[in-house]
């Protein structure tokens, strides 16, 4: 069938707002120590495009920060296998 981007409708994160997402689920708060630091990647801004799925029926049901909230749940309920 094809390749298909499978993302959340208009919705962007970086590895930092991934952590604050996970953090804020603990109740932790995430500190940025070295936000210039050389040994990272930059932090590109993309949106990526779910149109393509769509077209063949696709309909997004969770947002990014349900997904991850539901990520972590299986984790840690599977943490054993």
């Amino acid at each position: 069938i094809g390749t298909f981007n499978l993302c959340c409708d208009y919705e962007n994160a970086s590895i930092r707002t991934l952590a604050e997402h996970i953090g804020a689920y603990y109740g932790v708060p995430v500190t940025v120590l070295n936000e210039k630091s050389t040994i990272f990647a930059n932090d590109n801004k993309m949106i990526l495009s779910n149109e393509k799925i769509k077209n063949i029926g696709y309909k997004q049901i969770f947002n990014l920060e349900q997904t991850i909230n539901s990520l972590i749940k299986y984790v840690e309920e599977n943490e054993n296998i």
